[in-house]
C-alpha cells in the first residue's frame, strides 16, 4: 500500500493520522469536559496541562496531515455523477482541517493570554508573546469552547455520511479509510 493517497484510495499516512487523530481529538474532549466542571486545584491544572501538551502534539499531527493531503491525490469519488454530495463532501473536510487548528490556536491563546506558557509534558513550555490579560483569556476561552461545539456538528455531519456511504449506498466509501 502507498504511503500517499492516489487517485484510487487514500494512503497509509492518511489512514494513520486520521484515526490518530480522531483518538487524540475524542481523548482531549473527554479530558476537557472532565476538568472544565473540576474545581480548582493540583489535579485540574495536571488535567488541563494534559490536555494542552496533547494540544500541541495535535497541532504537530495535524500539519503532518496536511502536507500528506497536499503531498498527495485526493482519491476520486466513488460516484463521480454526485457532483454537489462530492463538493459537500470536499468543503466538509476542509472545515474540519481549519476548526481543528482553529480550536488549537484558541486553546494555546486562552493559555498564552493567562500569562502562562503552553506546557508540552513536562518537557518544555511554549512562552508566551503575551502579558496576563483576563479579559483576552476569557475571551479565547470561549472561541475555543465554542470552536469545539462547531467540531462536534461537523464530526456528526461526517458521521452521517459515513452511516450513508456504509449503509445505505453501502459503495465502499468506508473501506478507504478503513483499509477494506
Amino acid at each position: 500500500m502507498a504511503m500517499l493517497s492516489d487517485k484510487n484510495g487514500y494512503g497509509t499516512a492518511a489512514k494513520a493520522l486520521h484515526w490518530l487523530i480522531f483518538l487524540m481529538l475524542l481523548g482531549m474532549s473527554i479530558v476537557g469536559l472532565i476538568f472544565a466542571d473540576m474545581p480548582r486545584g493540583e489535579d485540574k491544572t495536571a488535567l488541563m496541562n494534559m490536555h494542552a501538551s496533547t494540544g500541541l502534539a495535535l497541532l504537530v499531527f495535524m500539519l503532518a496531515r496536511l502536507v500528506v493531503r497536499l503531498k498527495g491525490t485526493v482519491p476520486d469519488p466513488l460516484d463521480p455523477s454526485a457532483r454537489t454530495l462530492n463538493r459537500v463532501a470536499g468543503l466538509v473536510h476542509w472545515l474540519l482541517y481549519l476548526i481543528v487548528f482553529a480550536i488549537i490556536a484558541a486553546g494555546m491563546l486562552t493559555i498564552m493570554t493567562a500569562g502562562r506558557g503552553v506546557p508540552f509534558f513536562g518537557l518544555f513550555e511554549v512562552p508566551t508573546p503575551f502579558v496576563r490579560d483576563m479579559d483576552l483569556h476569557h475571551l479565547w476561552e470561549e472561541v475555543h469552547k465554542t470552536g469545539w461545539w462547531v467540531l462536534v456538528g461537523l464530526f456528526v455531519l461526517h458521521l452521517v455520511a459515513v452511516v450513508y456511504h456504509g449503509f445505505i449506498k453501502r459503495d465502499g466509501t468506508m473501506g478507504r479509510m478503513t483499509g477494506r
